[in-house]
């Protein structure tokens, strides 16, 4: 990642921002893939909202997601902002609020049981 840094100072520099290549397939059937120009407009957007409430560079979010190309997706976004903090969406109750606690984050982000649905969400 350091060799990175000196050529893409933001991270939305290194993505294609006209290409509408097809660059991340969810995990969830029947959607059609991102193309890079999507994932820049996603990236993009994702910003200003964090920005409203308070929370931007030198801000810790954790993200509590399942493997797979969402989890990829999210944690570039929390990155291209703020302190991402990815955290085990696997482990016991008790072990997230714990690591939660101890990594002092402004922002939860995961999915939200609701009547055996999910739906993303996030708070602070």
């Amino acid at each position: 990642a350091q060799a990175i840094l000196p050529l893409f100072p933001h991270v939305l520099q290194a993505i294609p921002q006209e290409s509408q290549r097809p660059a991340l397939q969810s995990s969830r059937p029947g959607l059609p893939p991102m193309s890079h120009a999507e994932i820049f407009d996603f990236l993009q957007a994702f910003g200003p909202p964090l920005q409203a409430r308070g929370v931007g560079r030198g801000h810790r979010i954790a993200v509590v997601l399942p493997n797979g190309p969402e989890l990829a997706l999210a944690l570039l976004a929390v990155s291209t902002w703020a302190v991402c903090v990815p955290l085990n969406a696997f482990g016991a109750q008790q072990e997230l609020e714990s690591d939660i606690q101890a990594s002092d984050c402004h922002v939860v982000m995961g999915l939200m049981e609701d009547n055996g649905s999910s739906s993303n969400s996030s708070t602070g």
